[in-house]
C-alpha cells in the first residue's frame, strides 16, 4: 500500500464538503493524518447533488465533464512529491445528470473534435495512478470516441482502456485491457467487442500513457488508435475507416456498479490537428 502522510486539496467552494478527520483519513490543507491513502467516502446526494463543478486553472488539460453528484472534481499533493494530481472519483449510483441509466462518469475532453480527414488527429499524455476501481468488470479511464455514418449510438466508444482490479500474494494490482470494436456499433451483446490484455500497473503506482487517434488517406482508409501504456506500445486500426466522421480523446474516470473508483492523473499534454 502507497506510503503518504498528508496531502493539500484545492477545490472550489461548491465543491467543499465535511471531511471525518481521523488518524487513517486525508484531510485539508496542513492538516496531517497516518501514512495511509485511504479511499474518500462519496457524499450520500440522493441524486440532487451539484455537478459539473471545476476549479479555477485546473492542472489536467481539458474540459471537464462531471456526472457524478457523490464528488466534484479536486487537486492533491502528496507528500514527497510537488507534483499536483487531479482526482477524478465516482460513485455507483450516483449520476444525476443523464435520465438514460448511464453510468457515473467524471472525465475531461477536447473540442472540437477532428473530422475524418487525412492527417487530422488528437494527440494525449498523461502519468495515471489508480487508487480503486468498480467491483466486477472494473472502470475505464481513458477511450477514443468515433461517430461513424449510420451510427445508431448518440456518441458512440471504439476503444476504452479499463483496469480491472486483481488481488495477487504481494498486493492489489490493476490488469489493463482495451476493450474495441470489432465492427462499427459494436457491443458486447452483438458480438462487436472484445478485450485485448495490455499490461498491469500496481495499486498507486504512478506510470505513464500516451494516446493519439487519426485518419489517413484521401479518402480515408485507415483510422487508427496507437497507445503505449508503461512500456507496452500497442497500435490498432479502427474496422471501416470508410465510414469515420470524426474522433476524440477523454480521460478521467467512467463505468462504475458497485463501490468507489478513484484514479489521479498528471502531466497532461495534448495536441491536436483539425
Amino acid at each position: 500500500m502507497p506510503l503518504f502522510s498528508s496531502f493539500t486539496v484545492k477545490t472550489t467552494s461548491l465543491g467543499l464538503f465535511a471531511m471525518l478527520i481521523s488518524s487513517l483519513s486525508p484531510s485539508v490543507t496542513n492538516a496531517q493524518t497516518k501514512k495511509t491513502h485511504k479511499i474518500a467516502k462519496p457524499k450520500n446526494c440522493n441524486r440532487k447533488g451539484i455537478t459539473n463543478v471545476d476549479v479555477a486553472k485546473p492542472v489536467n488539460l481539458g474540459e471537464l465533464d462531471d456526472r457524478t453528484c457523490a464528488y466534484n472534481y479536486k487537486e492533491v499533493t502528496f507528500k514527497g512529491s510537488t507534483t499536483t494530481w487531479g482526482a477524478y472519483q465516482i460513485a455507483a449510483g450516483s449520476n444525476n445528470a443523464d435520465k438514460n441509466g448511464l453510468s457515473p462518469r467524471m472525465e475531461r475532453k477536447f473540442r472540437p473534435r477532428p473530422k475524418a480527414k487525412d492527417g487530422n488527429y488528437q494527440k494525449f499524455s498523461g502519468t495515471f495512478r489508480i487508487e480503486s476501481v468498480s467491483g466486477g468488470r472494473g472502470t475505464y479511464f481513458i477511450q477514443v470516441k468515433g461517430k461513424h455514418q449510420g451510427h445508431t449510438n448518440p456518441d458512440p466508444a471504439i476503444c476504452l482502456i479499463i483496469a480491472k482490479k486483481v488481488k495477487q500474494e504481494d498486493g492489489i494490482y490493476f490488469y489493463i485491457y482495451s476493450e474495441q470494436i470489432t465492427k462499427r456499433d459494436g457491443r458486447f451483446s452483438n458480438n462487436g467487442r472484445k478485450d485485448v490484455y495490455l499490461t498491469r500497473v500496481k495499486k498507486g503506482e504512478a506510470f505513464n500513457l500516451e494516446l493519439e487517434t487519426g485518419f489517413i488517406g484521401t479518402p480515408v482508409n485507415t483510422h487508427y488508435v496507437h497507445l503505449k501504456v508503461k512500456d507496452k506500445i500497442y497500435n490498432w486500426n479502427v474496422p471501416q475507416p470508410e465510414l469515420a466522421l470524426e474522433t476524440a480523446i477523454r480521460y478521467g474516470a467512467y463505468g462504475i456498479t458497485s463501490g468507489v473508483a478513484e484514479i489521479y492523473v498528471s502531466n497532461t499534454s495534448f495536441s491536436d490537428k483539425r
